[in-house]
């Protein structure tokens, strides 16, 4: 009889939409273990409840934690639940397969790292003074650049990053995700919503690449690597930026899509970075003559790190700003 040394269970932190349901893996160690017997439990019953074959189903807003426990040795594994409502909507006319997520914020750059998949280095982390992971303001520079030139654009204006942080969200396997930002006017840097520019960072380890989100200004044309802009009141957003006003920026991001590392609709979208960049295209014909702005006319470049993982599938996003100076054309 070969005894259970220990358990392990997958996902180890999720987060979970109200009337969704997560299925849960654990693996009992070693693997030619004799008893493979496991009981589920959740900490709080009201929040969440999981079958004895790990299924779990969010009943109402909350947290929880999840415990696999092994009848041999009694040996445990966990996983932190957080159960939410969406904060937005999106508007009439958005495809089916695209739905609004709720998130969370990780704390840990070697899992964060993990959960890419091996394309973000640890290494290219870091902990912000909230305690939030971030990537560092070199990496979202360098993707940024490689994104830009392959636009036709000068890499070199690229000068400040302000980061924010990564998160985790949900999103029914194969389908797209919206995630959600909220951000002042100013901290868009660019003067509407069709002068911001979104980048995803692909890749760092010495390979840095980067590509763009499409901007989406009606929801029809809402879908994977897209982004809109919508007010706090969820009406989206056509007209100018107001500096202090808050706007909810919002990406799509499809599980098994290109911006999903894994390739695969497995319940696991990773998506490493996205950068929000302004200011690289037309800014609504401003500054002098020609439609060319003014000399030392600030736009910007805001950075988005995503990773994904879904329904049951959570989404995670690293982000930040990267602003850069404009020169005159």
């Amino acid at each position: 009889m070969q005894p259970v040394t220990g358990i392990t269970i997958t996902p180890a932190v999720a987060v979970i939409t109200v009337g969704n349901t997560r299925q849960f893996t654990a693996t009992i160690l070693p693997s030619n273990a004799t008893n493979r017997n496991i009981s589920w439990s959740s900490s709080n019953q009201s929040v969440a409840v999981v079958s004895e074959s790990g299924l779990l189903t969010a009943l109402s807003e909350g947290s929880t934690e999840i415990t696999a426990t092994t009848a041999d040795g009694g040996f445990i594994a966990t996983c932190a639940v957080t159960v939410a409502v969406a904060s937005f909507n999106l508007p009439p006319g958005t495809p089916d397969y695209v739905e609004p997520t709720v998130h969370t914020t990780l704390t840990s750059t070697t899992t964060t790292a993990t959960l890419t998949g091996g394309s973000i280095d640890p290494g290219d982390l870091q902990v912000n003074g909230g305690g939030e992971v971030v990537v560092k303001p070199e990496l979202a520079i360098q993707a940024a650049a490689d994104a830009i030139k392959a636009e036709g654009l000068d890499p070199g204006d690229v000068d400040r990053v302000v980061t924010l942080p990564i998160i985790i969200a949900e999103v029914t396997v194969g389908n797209v995700a919206a995630v959600a930002f909220t951000l002042k006017g100013s901290d868009l840097m660019a003067d509407a919503a069709a002068d911001v520019l979104v980048l995803k960072v692909l890749s760092s380890s010495g390979n840095q690449k980067g590509a763009l989100f499409e901007y989406a200004p009606t929801p029809r044309d809402y879908g994977d690597k897209k982004f809109t802009i919508m007010t706090m009141n969820d009406v989206i957003h056509l007209g100018v930026f107001r500096p202090d006003q808050l706007y909810r920026l919002i990406l799509f991001i499809k599980d098994g899509g290109e911006f999903d590392l894994d390739k695969t609709e497995n319940g696991t979208v990773v998506d490493p970075t996205a950068v929000l960049v302004t200011g690289g295209r037309n800014r609504g014909g401003g500054g002098g003559g020609g439609g060319c702005s003014a000399a030392g006319a600030a736009s910007g470049v805001l950075a988005l790190l995503a990773l994904a993982f879904a329904k049951k599938a959570n989404l995670r996003l690293l982000a930040g700003i990267i602003q850069r100076t404009r020169r005159r054309v």
